[in-house]
């Protein structure tokens, strides 16, 4: 009934993008980080890291553009679940995805590399890689001091 008298919309999504497409995430969800975690650890052994040929020719792109047009791209990753990241299993998988990801940068001139990573812990966050508004402006802050560096 509801549906019905449009007093839910079952085609518009239960979040808001402000008008530079930024979408608020006001809400901690430290159960389902945990659980994401584990989902995470869970499927590793099974899915060896590998950069797609798709993100591979991306990379070219960028770097091509960059280079063309004398700007600087920065590499860096994005905030993390502290449990996930500290996670024996993770870290080893994380690592040579990273090694893997900075070989590419390394070889573009213009690539500019923070390798450094902001963790968070659970009740920042609402899956293990999607953090709440006070964590994205936390975030925010941290990364733009790394390129001021």
């Amino acid at each position: 009934r509801s549906t019905f008298f449009l007093q839910h919309n079952p085609l518009s999504p239960p979040w808001r993008m402000d008008a530079d497409g930024f979408v608020i995430a006001s809400e901690p969800y430290p159960d389902i980080v945990r659980r994401d975690a584990q989902d995470h650890l869970d499927e590793l052994s099974d899915n060896p890291f590998s950069i797609s040929p798709i993100n591979r020719q991306s990379y070219g792109e960028i770097t091509d553009l960059a280079e063309r047009y004398k700007i600087p791209v920065y590499v860096f990753n994005s905030p993390m679940y502290e449990g996930l990241y500290t996670a024996p299993a993770f870290r080893a998988y994380f690592d040579d995805a990273q090694a893997q990801v900075l070989r590419l940068a390394e070889e573009a001139y213009f690539a500019r590399i923070v390798r450094e990573v902001m963790t968070f812990p659970a009740e920042q966050m609402q899956t293990v890689d999607h953090v709440t508004l006070p964590a994205a402006e936390a975030f925010t802050r941290w990364l733009a001091e790394q390129i001021r560096r």
